[in-house]
């Protein structure tokens, strides 16, 4: 027995042309070719907004500007750094030690009294005691005393030497009687006419009273320090 197959009788939608479409001669487009449409218009709208909004082009830049005076010594002495802290610390160091030589230069060493009166008495040794070396003799013995024994500052007489030995105590009577004697026999011979006479020793005489004013005056320093 044959099975014989019928075509289908159910209405089966056929896509075609509507008939607005057909009325104009030409499909109507679906969804899918409107949404391409519309997305092609808008990206020509968008480009053509592009174009007519584009910046005009830029004008050349300037050049650079120059640095001026101060920063090119202010670059320089960054650069340099090191060498002119080097420069500075040299310069430093040389007018503190200039400077220090030329203090030591005018503050002389102070000299004891003592040592002063020694070396210059034996300048005198050797020479004639005439009244130029005993004039000097007394002078040095003078201001040897006014220094020792504190004394107002400048040039003493021998009377005025002598009435200021009477009243010091730090070298005791008999000391200062003896060279009270010393200053005016020398006053007497310098002023006396020439001629021929004993030596006086005026040097080591001299020397010899430096010495036992300078142990009276130690000892009497010593004796007011000691409680």
């Amino acid at each position: 027995m044959k099975t014989i197959i019928k075509p289908s009788t159910f209405n089966v939608p056929r896509s075609g042309p509507s008939p607005a479409g057909r009325a104009f001669g030409c499909p109507v487009l679906n969804v899918e070719g409107w949404m391409f449409l519309f997305s092609l218009a808008s990206a020509f709208s968008l480009s053509a907004q592009t174009s007519s909004n584009a910046l005009p082009p830029l004008a050349p830049a300037y050049p650079e500007i120059p640095p001026t005076f101060l920063q090119q010594q202010a670059l320089a002495i960054q650069q340099h750094k090191s060498a002119v802290i080097i420069s500075l610390s040299a310069v430093f160091v040389v007018a503190f030690l200039f400077l220090r030589a030329w203090r030591r230069k005018k503050s002389p060493a102070v000299v004891p009294p003592e040592t002063a009166a020694r070396q210059a008495l034996e300048k005198w040794r050797g020479q004639p005691e005439d009244g130029k070396a005993l004039s000097g003799i007394s002078r040095v013995l003078r201001r040897y005393l006014s220094a020792a024994i504190g004394f107002p500052s400048g040039e003493m007489t021998t009377a005025e030497i002598c009435a200021g030995l009477s009243r010091a105590e730090k070298i005791g009577t008999e000391l200062s009687l003896s060279i009270s004697d010393f200053l005016h026999a020398c006053d007497q011979r310098k002023f006396s006419p020439p001629r021929p006479a004993a030596s006086m020793d005026a040097v080591d005489r001299a020397l010899d009273f430096v010495s036992r004013v300078e142990v009276a005056t130690c000892r009497q320093g010593a004796c007011a320090t000691t409680p």
